[in-house]
Formats: structure tokens, sequence, C-alpha cells
């Protein structure tokens, strides 16, 4: 297993991967921008496609809304809106993508020709419908997977047009029958359960429904005896996770919690989230605000580390399509001082925030509650 930080890390290791294919690379996405890196990565799926490669990409259309909502709103696979769709695009722009300091002078925009040859290969299957589907993975040959939370966009190399710099983590599993094991949860959760992987999947070969990242979240919660560490882009106050992360304050276990100093979406809950933890646990939890944007969803403690695309959101755990990798957290194991690294990393560039720095608006806060 190889932990790869941010986007400047995995997506040279996808291309290589793509390059390095043999036979099949599977894609499945949330959010895929008509951008540079978006372009980059069609270009080289393309170039496998013309070689004999079987490519196949699931982009989830709902991620078409938040694509085209903010940044340079461009999407590369749904370039076409529908009505109700314009509505929440419009929402979305005018009360979330406000600060353009820092837009990019020049970027990749394909004219639908790429597109168009990309979708006409008969190595090419692609999908777009509207499945919910959150999560974000790669599998090439059936054998090299790659997960996290990061989404193919420019600002996931860099800053978005606000000027905030992004965080977060993939990993890479080179081990062939971890990533059997995580095809077989992906056809039927139920029958082929991984201590690897956690997901909530709507759409099983199966055919039945699984939702298994909320009772997993609180389970590393409940379980925490020293150590607990929550870094999270997008954080609602749901009462089973507010009562487990104050009861593990309560009986000893060092809680810290790290959110964006300002995030892209639903800022205001973020905050609103976070004074709450503070106020009741009478400021024994440790909260943080990162001057980035901290894309990552992580939870760790001394014992287990997971990441993956899983907020703590109802929308998560109730509605859309989730995965997370799941991973003993052994000290002096290569895999865990990564992630040690990267959490110090992020926390050294946070400040410890109280309640009083935590200011929001209450009326958006339980609006965005409501949506997310």
């Amino acid at each position: 297993m190889r932990l790869l930080e941010n986007g400047a890390a995995a997506f040279p290791e996808i291309i290589n991967c793509i390059r390095d294919a043999k036979k099949t690379v599977d894609v499945n996405m949330f959010i895929w921008r008509n951008d540079d890196i978006g372009n980059l990565l069609v270009r080289e799926l393309l170039a496998a496609a013309r070689r004999g490669v079987k490519v196949t990409v699931s982009k989830d259309r709902y991620g078409a809304v938040l694509e085209l909502a903010e940044e340079d709103r461009t999407s590369f696979f749904h370039r076409k809106t529908a009505p109700a769709e314009k509505i929440k695009i419009d929402y979305l722009h005018r009360h979330y993508d406000r600060d353009r300091c820092a837009a990019p002078e020049k970027v990749i925009h394909d004219d639908g020709t790429l597109l168009k040859k990309f979708l006409a290969h008969e190595n090419v299957r692609f999908s777009a419908d509207y499945k919910y589907d959150h999560s974000k993975f790669y599998v090439f040959d059936d054998e090299v997977l790659i997960l996290g939370g990061i989404n193919v966009e420019n600002k996931e190399c860099g800053h978005d047009y606000s000027g905030r710099e992004y965080r977060d983590l993939m990993v890479k599993v080179t081990e062939p029958e971890i990533t059997r094991a995580f095809l077989g949860m992906r056809k039927d959760p139920e029958k082929a359960l991984s201590p690897w992987f956690e997901m909530n999947l709507k759409r099983p070969a199966a055919g039945k429904k699984y939702f298994g990242m909320e009772a997993r979240y609180l389970r590393l919660i409940r379980e925490a005896e020293k150590e607990l560490t929550v870094i999270m882009a997008y954080f609602s106050p749901l009462p089973a996770f507010m009562e487990a992360i104050t009861s593990a304050a309560e009986r000893g276990v060092r809680v810290r919690v790290l959110i964006p100093a300002r995030a892209n979406f639903q800022d205001d809950l973020n905050k609103m989230t976070a004074k709450q933890l503070l106020e009741k646990s009478s400021g024994r939890i440790e909260v943080y605000a990162s001057p980035c944007m901290v894309h990552t969803k992580l939870l760790m403690t001394e014992k287990e580390i997971t990441f993956g695309s899983s907020n703590i959101t109802k929308k998560a755990f109730k509605q859309l399509d989730e995965l997370n990798f799941f991973a003993e957290n052994k000290a002096g194991e290569e895999f865990t001082e990564a992630v040690d690294a990267a959490v110090s990393r992020m926390f050294g560039e946070s400040r410890r925030v109280s309640k009083a720095a935590l200011v929001y608006n209450e009326r958006t806060a339980k609006l965005e509650s409501l949506l997310v």
C-alpha cells in the first residue's frame, strides 16, 4: 500500500497505471471537470483504448451540478443541463462561488472533439446515470486499485479560484488479493465483507442495497481508547456522532477535529458542528481550522485509520454511494508513518480555535443541515 497525498502525487501515479495497463481500466468518478487535469486523463484513457485496453468510465450525473456551480463552471462529460439542474446550479453558484481572487489565466477546455473521440471508441464503455455515487476509484487489470477522496479537477493539484490550497488523500493498493476483495464487495457487500473497505452501495450486482459507512464510522469512534482524530471536509451535527465523539473525550480520549477555515460548501454548518462539539465537551475536544480547503475525510485512532469519500452528513450515510479504505494503525509501518506525516502537516498548517472564533450564520447552517 502506498499513500498518495494530494493531486500532485495522485495524478502522476494514476497516469502511470493507465499507461501500464494491459487489459482493463475501470474508473468511477464523482467530479470530472473540463480543465487541464480532466482533459489529460481522458487523453491517457483514449490512448489506452487505442492500444487495446478495455476502458470503463462511470461518471455520476449528480456531480454535474457541482461541476457547473463553481470554479470554471465546466463539466467534461455533461455539456447540457435540464431545467431542474439549472435551478440547483444557479443557487449553489450565487450562494457559494463568491471569491474569485486566484483564477488561472488559461485553462485547457475541450471543445467537444476529444469527448466525441473518446465516447466513439470501440474499447470505451461509458455511463453517466444519476446514481448519487460519491465514491472515487480506479482499478487496473483487476489487480491494482487506487481510491480515496480526490476528484478529477485542477484544484486538487493546487488551489481553487478562491486561492485555497486543496488537501486530500488517495491510496494505491498493489496486493491483487485486496483488490479482488474490493471487487467482490462491489458485487455483493453482505457476502464479501472486507476489513479493508467499507461502502454504501445502492446497486450491487446482488440487487440488495447496502449502507455500511455510518455504523463502521461509529464503531471506530466508540472503540477509541487513547486518541481520536477527525479531519472532515463537510461535517454535520448528527446526534449519534456528536454523542460518540463527546463520549470519547469524556472517557479521556484525546480528540482532535480539523475542518477548513472556510469550506467551499456548507461552511456555516461545519462551524456550527465544531462549536457544538466544543460546547458539549466543555472544551475538552480540540478544534482546528485550516486555511486550506481540506477535502479529506479521515478518522484515525490508535488502532485504526480510515479515509476516502464519506463525509459525516445525512446525505453521505443515507443517500450517496460512498467508499472508504480501512487499515490498522501499526507504529513503524511505512503506510502508517506516511498517514501520520500527512495528518501532522495538515494540523501543522492549521490553528486551534475557540468557540468565539467559530462565527457562522445560524439560518444558513440550519438550511444546509436540511440539504446535506
